[in-house]
């Protein structure tokens, strides 16, 4: 009978832990499984043969599993959803008081860990004599700690830029949602960091003249080589190619990085390549900040996720927006918002940063049915295009938009794409590197402050805190010094751009 009572607690964790990921994988159900079987046996093991401080270990031990589950569960009955990054955020955010006033009205969640505490500890008090007390299980019972030990080393390995040790720790154990609220713990360490930073802008030249609303828009994994813009056989850009003469064109231009964690944060910063590793206080000066210095409104709107491991730092410089929003759906969602300042401040001086999913694989769902023009025998390469149309279609709105304003528009990636065994792959190489870079003058810009025409010169994407400056009306003259090109890697070593690989 206890037996029994054992393996209907391992296949209920097992549903719990199915319930609480977006994938679940059958291999990922067998090692929590034997995480959880193991860490029974432990609990068991300190039950049977302890004194009261094992017992205490005991209690604490199931306080965390129970915690952990009523995570799982009113997130999934209440909201249809798992426990994800913003709720743990705001978990993290709540102060005493706000906590006692929530649980009041959770009492859900109250009876739910009261239920599970009793369950698991019942579950713990009758493991079969045979597992809680043979010397035997000493040699099997320590796998709950030694199986998450060792998948941290491994995912350390593979993804230490986006993944803490305690979070890739909290990957494989019965306290799974605690790694979720691991990496909301590790956003709130940084941005407390990046805005100790005291940025110094009294050596700053202003000129005359400033762009009055400056739109700038932060593509998703684009590929200039993709573009009609800049010749590709495909009439992928058409909105773009007939602006084409009011542009400043950057025809060689590179990232700086081939992953958005990484290359987001440096182009909207004066972090070089070879300072990443030096903290992330510096990345507080960076272009939100300066425009707010320069009595700028500041808006910070994107249809990408607003928190995960993936996009920490972009969340934290974000914030320094005067307004910030994130949106779920196509990225023509944000068109609306675009035209809502412009009307709400149309005599004001605005910088408005758009962050879109862009070409972000998979590029198939990256935009409506209807704007799926483009047919070929490549299913992989028609959705790429398209969703680089659809990104030209964004564009163009945005053009007619500002046509009559005082405005400019700053278009670029983040990163690009290799084209890789027939599909679309972050790469730590060239291909991955080349993005378009253009910024787009309205009639009504000053004349001092136009500059067209195309670059062909290699470039990277440093220049854009520059650029954007320039547009604020700062005198960059002296400043921007692009020199070595230079690329951090996912491993964030760093490499002259010349010795990467196709």
């Amino acid at each position: 009978m206890r037996g029994l009572l054992l393996y209907f607690a391992l296949f209920f964790n097992g549903f719990i832990y199915y319930l609480s990921l977006e994938k679940t994988y059958f291999e990922e159900l067998l090692i929590i499984s034997l995480v959880m079987f193991t860490f029974y046996i432990f609990l068991g093991y300190l039950y049977r043969r302890g004194g009261i401080v094992a017992r205490c270990l005991v209690v604490i031990g199931l306080i965390l599993l129970s915690f952990n589950q009523v995570l799982a569960i009113t997130t999934s009955l209440i909201y249809q959803s798992k426990f994800t990054y913003g709720m743990a955020l705001s978990l993290l955010n709540t102060n005493w008081g706000e906590a006692w006033s929530m649980i009041s009205t959770m009492m859900l969640a109250v009876f739910l860990f009261v239920v599970l505490f009793t369950f698991h500890y019942f579950v713990v008090n009758n493991i079969p004599n045979y597992l809680a007390s043979s010397r035997s299980t000493v040699y099997i019972m320590f796998l709950w700690l030694l199986i998450p030990l060792c998948s941290m080393v491994y995912y350390q390995s593979k993804s230490s830029v986006v993944e803490s040790r305690w979070s890739a720790f909290f990957r494989n154990t019965m306290f799974f949602n605690f790694r979720t609220l691991s990496q909301a713990a590790d956003e709130r360490l940084e941005l407390s960091e990046i805005r100790s930073y005291k940025a110094d802008y009294s050596n700053m030249i202003l000129e005359k003249q400033r762009v009055k609303n400056i739109v700038m828009v932060i593509g998703e994994s684009a590929r200039r080589q993709n573009m009609s813009l800049y010749g590709y056989h495909r009439l992928t850009t058409p909105h773009q190619d007939k602006r084409k003469q009011e542009m400043k064109l950057y025809g060689n231009l590179v990232s700086q990085a081939g992953i958005t964690l990484l290359s987001v944060p440096m182009l909207l910063s004066t972090v070089a390549e070879d300072n990443y590793n030096l903290g992330k206080s510096q990345f507080g000066d960076n272009i939100l900040r300066l425009a707010n210095h320069l009595n700028y409104r500041t808006y910070w709107l994107s249809t990408q996720e607003q928190g995960n491991m993936y996009v920490s730092t972009v969340s934290n410089m974000a914030s320094f927006a005067d307004d910030t929003k994130w949106f779920a759906g196509y990225d023509e969602i944000l068109l609306n918002e675009v035209d809502k300042i412009l009307t709400e401040r149309a005599d004001e001086h605005n910088l408005i940063i758009l962050h879109i999913n862009g070409s972000h694989s998979n590029a198939c769902d990256k935009y409506p049915s209807e704007h799926h023009v483009l047919s070929s025998d490549s299913s992989v390469i028609d959705c790429y295009d398209n969703s680089v149309r659809y990104t030209d279609h964004i564009l163009g709105s945005i053009f007619d938009k500002l046509e009559n304003h005082d405005a400019a528009l700053v278009y670029l990636s983040d990163h690009a794409e290799k084209l890789h065994n027939n599909r679309f792959i972050h790469s730590d190489s060239k291909e991955g590197t080349e993005i378009p870079y253009y910024i787009w003058y309205s009639p009504l810009v000053a004349p001092e402050l136009v500059d067209k025409g195309r670059i062909d010169t290699l470039e990277s994407l440093r220049i854009n805190y520059y650029e954007i400056a320039r547009l604020l009306g700062v005198n960059t003259s002296g400043i921007r010094k692009n020199g070595n090109i230079r690329y951090l890697k996912s491993d964030l070593s760093v490499v002259d751009y010349e010795k990467l690989n196709p």
